[in-house]
C-alpha cells in the first residue's frame, strides 16, 4: 500500500511514496485544498464555484468543476476517495498525511505543555509544527480561496511562533532569537507580542540599548497606524529593561537532581549580588561568556582569564554578570573572594581559601591548617569543572595558594593591574562607558523622562563622572532619591571641581573611598610625587611637561608614570616615533591627587 501525503502549508502539493504526484493548474490544486479543509465535510459545488472563480463564474461551471474533480480522482490512490453527495463533493483521505493537521495538533500539545510550566518540551513541539511550513500557505491557488482561508492560517502560524518563542525565553534562549523575531515584526509590524519579545531578547542578551531603540519603534508604530499606547505585552518588557538585567528564566526544575541545578545554586553563594541595573558591556560580555565556555582541554592547567581596567569602570558587576550567565558550564559551582578587605588591606591566603571553600559547598574545619586548606581546595576544584574569581587582585599577588591545579578549572582574575599571568587574547580591557552607554545608566537609576527631558545636563553629569559606571550609579541614585530635582541641579553641584567628589557619595557608596584605595597600593615613591600633577589638564601630557619638585629627577618622574599606567590611575594614550609617551589622567582621578598632594603629611 503506497503512503500519500497532502501538503497545503506551502504550495498545495500531493506526495506518494517520497515522490510529487503533479497537480496540473491552479484550478485543481484548488479543489483538492477546499476539499482538505472541509475536514471530511461536504463541500457544496456553489461554493466550490465561489472558491474558483469568485462572483463571475463561466457559464460551463457545472462541467469544468466535474472536469476538475475527474482529473483529481485519477491521480489519486484508490484508498482516497472524493464522494459526490447531497450537491456537492466530500474528500475521504482515510490515513493520509495532511501536514495542516499535524501542525494543528503539535501545536496544540506544544501549547497545553507551556501552560504546564514544561518549557523544552512545548518550545520543542511548537519548533516541530512550525518546521513543517515550507513559505506562505495555499501558495498556488485561487484568490478567492485564498482570501477566506489564509487569515486565519496566518493567524494560526503567528500564534505557534508566539509561544515557541515565549517557551525559549523562559528557557534563557535569546541571542539566536532575535534575527527571527526581527524578520516577524517587519512581517507583522502591528503584532505587539512579536515586539515585546523581540525588546526581551534584545535586553537578556545583552544589547539593552537596541532594546530600547525597538521598544521606542513599537510605541511609534502603534501610535501613529492605530493611535493607541503599547499593551500589557509590550509594557511589561520596557519596564524589565528600565528595571533591571533581569537574569535568563530558570528551565523547570527537573525530577531529579542535575549538575546544571546544582551550579545555578552553588553560584549564588559567595558571588556579589547581580547588579539591578546593568547596562551596555554587549561586547565586552559577550567575549568574557567565550572565555569562560569555551575548549579547555588544550591547556597545561587551569584556564585563567584577566579583567581589568581603572577604578569604578564595574569589572566585578561585569564578572558576576558573566559568572551567572555561564554556571551551567561549570558542574563543580562557582566561588568568589576578593583578596583584600574593606580597607583595602591585604587579606590571608586562608581567609580566601575558607570562602573559596564555602563557594564549592565544602565543610571548612576552624583547626585546619593554611596547608591543609590549599590541599583540600585543590582537591575541590579538581572534582569537576569549576570557576574561580579572585577580585582586586595586584600585580604583587601571590596567587600560588588560591589557584587550582586542574584543567577544568577556570580562574578568573579582576585587577587594576597588568598581569603577567595571562597573554592579551586572554585579557578583557574595561574602558569607561561611553556618552550613550552612560546616559541610559543613568536614565535606567534616576528615571527615564527626567533624563530625557534635558539631555544637555545628562551629557554633562556623564562627562563630570569620566564615564564611570560607579560614579553614574550614585548619581542616579540621588536622582532617584530626589524626584523633585531636575538634572540640571545635579550637573550644576558636579561642575565646581572643590566639590565634586564629595558630590559622588551616598551612604556606604563612596566614590572617593575607591580611589583613594588605588592610590593607597602605590609604592612611596609614587604617593610622595603626586604634586606634580597639580597643573595636568584634562588634555595629554608627557613626563618633561610636568612641573617637577626640585627633589624628583625627571627619570623618577617617569618611573612615577609608569607606575600609575600599571595602577591604571593614569592612561598611556600616545606613543611617539622616538619612543616617548603621552599620557592623560581622568578629571576624578586628577582631582583627587591635587587633594592629596596638598593635604598636610
Amino acid at each position: 500500500m503506497s503512503e500519500l501525503e497532502f501538503r497545503v502549508l506551502g504550495p498545495v502539493e500531493v506526495w506518494r511514496d517520497g515522490r510529487r504526484v503533479m497537480l496540473p493548474g491552479s484550478k485543481i490544486t484548488t479543489v483538492l485544498a477546499a476539499l482538505l479543509l472541509a475536514r471530511g465535510k461536504v463541500v457544496p459545488h456553489v461554493e466550490l464555484s465561489s472558491l474558483l472563480w469568485g462572483w463571475d463564474p463561466p457559464a460551463t461551471v457545472d462541467a469544468q468543476i466535474y472536469t476538475y474533480v475527474s482529473r483529481l480522482r485519477k491521480r489519486l490512490d484508490f484508498e482516497v476517495k472524493i464522494v459526490r453527495e447531497h450537491a456537492g463533493y466530500t474528500l475521504h483521505i482515510g490515513n493520509s498525511f495532511v501536514d495542516l493537521f499535524a501542525f494543528e495538533d503539535l501545536a496544540a500539545q506544544g501549547a497545553e505543555r507551556l501552560a504546564e510550566g514544561h518549557r523544552a518540551a512545548a518550545a520543542n513541539d511548537l519548533e516541530s509544527a512550525l518546521s513543517l511550513w515550507r513559505g506562505p500557505a495555499l501558495a498556488n491557488v485561487t484568490e478567492p480561496l485564498a482570501r477566506r482561508h489564509l487569515p486565519w492560517l496566518d493567524e494560526a502560524y503567528a500564534l505557534a511562533c508566539e509561544r515557541k518563542f515565549e517557551a525559549e525565553l523562559g528557557l534563557g534562549i535569546n541571542l539566536e532569537l532575535i534575527p527571527e523575531l526581527t524578520e516577524l515584526v517587519a512581517r507583522y509590524p502591528l503584532r505587539e507580542q512579536f515586539r515585546a519579545q523581540l525588546v526581551l531578547a534584545l535586553h537578556r542578551a545583552g544589547r539593552r540599548s537596541e532594546a530600547l531603540v525597538a521598544y521606542d519603534q513599537a510605541r511609534r508604530a502603534l501610535a501613529d497606524q492605530l493611535g493607541v499606547s503599547p499593551g500589557e505585552a509590550l509594557a511589561q518588557a520596557y519596564d524589565e529593561v528600565l528595571v533591571s538585567d533581569t537574569p535568563e528564566a530558570p528551565a523547570p526544575a527537573p525530577a531529579r537532581p542535575e549538575p546544571s541545578a546544582v551550579v545555578a545554586e552553588a553560584a549564588q553563594v559567595t558571588l556579589p549580588p547581580d547588579e539591578a541595573y546593568f547596562v551596555g558591556r554587549a561586547n565586552e560580555l559577550a567575549a568574557l561568556e567565550k572565555m569562560l565556555t569555551g575548549d579547555r582541554t588544550a591547556t597545561n592547567g587551569p584556564r585563567q582569564i584577566v579583567l581589568t581596567g581603572a577604578v569604578g569602570t564595574g569589572k566585578t558587576a561585569l564578572a558576576v554578570r558573566a559568572a551567572h550567565r555561564c554556571a551551567h558550564a561549570f558542574a563543580g559551582g562557582t566561588a568568589y573572594a576578593s583578596l583584600t578587605d574593606a580597607n583595602g588591606a591585604s587579606l590571608p591566603a586562608s581567609a580566601v581559601l575558607k570562602r573559596l571553600l564555602y563557594g564549592l559547598r565544602e565543610r571548612v574545619d576552624p583547626a585546619w591548617s593554611d596547608e591543609e586548606l590549599a590541599l583540600r581546595f585543590r582537591a575541590a576544584s579538581a572534582r569537576r569543572p569549576v570557576l574561580i574569581i579572585l577580585d582586586d587582585v595586584r600585580a604583587d599577588s601571590d596567587l600560588t595558594a588560591v589557584t587550582p591545579n586542574h584543567a577544568s578549572a577556570t580562574v578568573l582574575l579582576i585587577s587594576r593591574s597588568h598581569l603577567v599571568v595571562t597573554g592579551w587574547r586572554d585579557t578583557i580591557f574595561l574602558k569607561p562607558m561611553g556618552l550613550a552607554e552612560g546616559i541610559v545608566l543613568l536614565a535606567a537609576i534616576g528615571g527615564e523622562e527626567r533624563i530625557l527631558a534635558d539631555l544637555v545636563a545628562a551629557r554633562a553629569v556623564v562627562e563630570f563622572c569620566d564615564g564611570l559606571p560607579a560614579a553614574l550609579r550614585v548619581c542616579g541614585t540621588r536622582l532617584a532619591a530626589h524626584p523633585l530635582w531636575p538634572v540640571r541641579r545635579l550637573a550644576h553641584r558636579l561642575a565646581d571641581p572643590a566639590r565634586r567628589l564629595d558630590e559622588l557619595s551616598l551612604g556606604d557608596e563612596l566614590l572617593r573611598g575607591r580611589l583613594l584605595s588605588a592610590f593607597r597600593s602605590l609604592p612611596d615613591t609614587a604617593r610622595r610625587s603626586l604634586s606634580m600633577f597639580e597643573d595636568v589638564g584634562p588634555d595629554a601630557f608627557t613626563a618633561t611637561s610636568l612641573r617637577l619638585p626640585g627633589s624628583i629627577p625627571e627619570a623618577e618622574a617617569e618611573q612615577v608614570l609608569d607606575m600609575l599606567v600599571e595602577a591604571r590611575l593614569v592612561e598611556e594614550v600616545a606613543v611617539d616615533d622616538l619612543g616617548g609617551s603621552q599620557f592623560r589622567m581622568t578629571g576624578l582621578m586628577r582631582l583627587l591627587a591635587i587633594d592629596l598632594a596638598r593635604a598636610p603629611s
